[in-house]
């Protein structure tokens, strides 16, 4: 009897912390825009700049999450720019906004990001 208490007390602590270690989730601004960028983000790597702007870095209500891919793989596209707007809310960074801009090699200024899909 006393084994088996013991087996089912092992076994219950090994799943409590196999549990907490699934539930448990960063939480940041960048983490969820990241997240967002979906599984195929960087597939073809790329070179990125990665900026993170707070409201206030004590206790931020809002951030902006600009992630910049540029020496992309395509013969079009110089550089492509998310851009995330976030609000903190119920202990939770929620995604209020997404753009995604791109940088053309031709067909317009090419220093000048758009929301225009590149030819």
């Amino acid at each position: 009897m006393y084994i088996r208490l013991l087996i089912l007390s092992i076994l219950l602590l090994l799943f409590a912390c196999n549990n907490t270690e699934n539930n448990m989730q960063v939480n940041t601004p960048f983490q969820v825009a990241i997240d967002a960028m979906g599984k195929d983000f960087q597939i073809e790597i790329s070179n990125l700049n990665i900026s993170q702007e707070l409201s206030a870095v004590g206790s931020p209500n809002s951030a902006k999450v600009t992630i910049e891919q540029f020496s992309l793989l395509d013969d079009s596209i110089s550089a492509i720019k998310d851009i995330f707007v976030l609000s903190f809310d119920h202990g939770q960074w929620i995604i209020q906004e997404r753009n995604t801009l791109y940088k053309c090699y031709h067909g317009r200024e090419p220093n000048a990001f758009s929301s225009a899909l590149c030819k």
